[in-house]
């Protein structure tokens, strides 16, 4: 991933690591089956360590902790208040589950399926979330914006059963399928 400072995070032999300008460092903190997935504009990295999401910022790694006793893992997306986003394996319903972690506190954002699964993908500045979710019939997923603890399905195109929105920019919220 790539931020507005032209900040690189990637992992290579479970470091992760930032090039910033022509210098390579590691992120710092964690070094076991670490793997970056992104960048915010303030140098702050999200992604997961042994399958638990974490955030690295200015210094110090912190483990996103657990939603009803299940680890939160998959963090895929970070905006630049840190919240962060991704997937966990909610044990009770066993399905994969989006959340939104901010300030140490996280958030199940749920399914349109009351035992469905969800992933959240991406975040903007505005709180904006991104992602896909099963449907009420459990057959298919669609992409969908979750916003003010609502969640919108944005449907599918065409003939396709599935869709899945991978990005979101600042812009009003306009989600990449």
């Amino acid at each position: 991933d790539v931020n507005e400072r032209d900040q690189v995070v990637y992992a290579s032999s479970g470091v992760a690591y930032i090039y910033d300008h022509g210098t390579i460092s590691p992120s710092g903190g964690v070094y076991n089956n670490n793997v970056a997935v992104v960048i915010n504009d303030l140098g702050h990295i999200a992604g997961n360590n042994s399958l638990r999401g974490y955030i690295w910022r200015d210094g110090t790694t912190t483990f996103l902790g657990s939603i009803g006793g299940d680890t939160l893992g998959g963090a895929w997306g970070i905006n630049n208040s840190d919240w962060v986003v991704g997937s966990f394996h909610n044990d009770s319903i066993s399905h994969y589950r989006g959340y939104v972690w901010e300030n140490g506190t996280a958030k199940e954002i749920g399914s349109f399926a009351s035992n469905g699964g969800s992933r959240c993908n991406d975040v903007n500045n505005a709180g904006q979330v991104v992602g896909t979710a099963d449907t009420v019939s459990g057959s298919t997923h669609v992409a969908f914006v979750w916003a003010n603890d609502q969640m919108t399905n944005l449907g599918t195109i065409s003939d396709y059963v599935r869709s899945t929105a991978m990005a979101i920019n600042e812009l009003i919220g306009r989600a990449s399928c």
